[in-house]
């Protein structure tokens, strides 16, 4: 995954992570990923922003939070858990 970073900046309480173009997975699920993991370990940022290309997706705390019901952030730390939290969280994003 780091090959893909192009750049990481913080501004203010916003989190952005610029990616190649290229990935191996679609944009909005990394984005989910991130945010998640990103959110809960840093509980000053209130914001994601995930960018590859010409496609931006950015994710407010309040969001992730709607996202990961019932479940909440520290699901991340869950390693049993994961997969199934991330796959829920992403399909409610696409839904939207």
């Amino acid at each position: 995954m780091r090959e893909l970073i192009e750049s990481v900046a913080i501004e203010g309480m916003t989190l952005t992570v610029t990616l190649s173009p290229t990935l191996p997975v679609d944009v909005p699920t990394l984005a989910v990923a991130a945010a998640i993991r990103a959110l809960h370990r840093y509980p000053v940022l209130d914001r994601v922003t995930v960018r590859s290309g010409s496609t931006e997706v950015g994710l407010s705390r309040r969001e992730v939070e709607q996202l990961l019901q019932p479940d909440d952030l520290a699901a991340a730390k869950e390693p049993d858990r994961w997969k199934h939290v991330l796959a829920r969280a992403v399909e409610r994003f696409l839904a939207r």
